[in-house]
């Protein structure tokens, strides 16, 4: 086995399970908005899609829940370029009749949030980055 220093260089989160309500709506609200594929057809119980990046998210509902059991802080997020891109998938959302707080400047970041099918929480951030103190800028 090589060193620790040697495997953790190259290690990548890249695969997330969400438990949601309905694994096929959630599908097809990852695929149509956020341009994720689908690894194999969406079923009641499960579903595999990637991004461009490599990231896999399941998408699983195999005890048949009908409400959300993921804690309220949880969510998923998705990093724009700019604050018009965030803008732009906001209007995009709330056009096809979803229900999006509106984008705001909070926690370093240009941001909104919604309940995406499935009933997780979505998050669509441009980061702006922690501001500099005076006092400790080099």
């Amino acid at each position: 086995c090589r060193g620790a220093t040697d495997w953790t260089a190259h290690m990548h989160m890249n695969h997330m399970n969400i438990p949601v309500t309905d694994v096929v709506a959630a599908a097809d609200f990852l695929t149509t908005h956020f341009a994720m594929t689908l690894s194999a057809p969406a079923t009641k119980k499960f579903a595999m899609l990637r991004d461009d990046a490599g990231m896999v998210l399941v998408l699983s509902n195999f005890e048949s829940i009908t409400e959300s059991q993921l804690p309220s802080a949880f969510h998923v997020g998705f990093m724009m370029d700019s604050r018009a891109e965030v803008d732009m998938v906001h209007q995009k959302l709330t056009a096809a009749g979803y229900t999006c707080d509106p984008p705001r400047l909070m926690h370093f970041s240009w941001t909104f949030y919604m309940t995406a099918p499935g009933g997780y929480t979505l998050e669509v951030q441009k980061w702006e980055g922690r501001p500099v103190k005076p006092d400790t800028a080099l």
